[in-house]
């Protein structure tokens, strides 16, 4: 069917004959993606995230662990 002929060719040739046929794709719902709550857990504050990492970049720079 294609043997020998440049896959460049075999490729437009196929998408020529399926927008030829000048059917549309059927209609689909749209897709939804239902993320889960991004709330942190209690005990946690977004507000001293930062200083965390600033602790274990000291900690590790020191070279000390609790």
């Amino acid at each position: 069917m294609s043997a020998g002929r440049p896959f460049q060719s075999v490729l437009n040739d196929v998408i020529r004959r399926g927008l030829a046929t000048g059917q549309k794709a059927p209609a689909r719902p749209w897709f939804r993606v239902e993320a889960p709550p991004g709330g942190l857990l209690p005990g946690i504050d977004p507000v001293k995230l930062n200083q965390d990492e600033e602790l274990v970049a000291q900690m590790h720079r020191d070279g000390s662990r609790r």
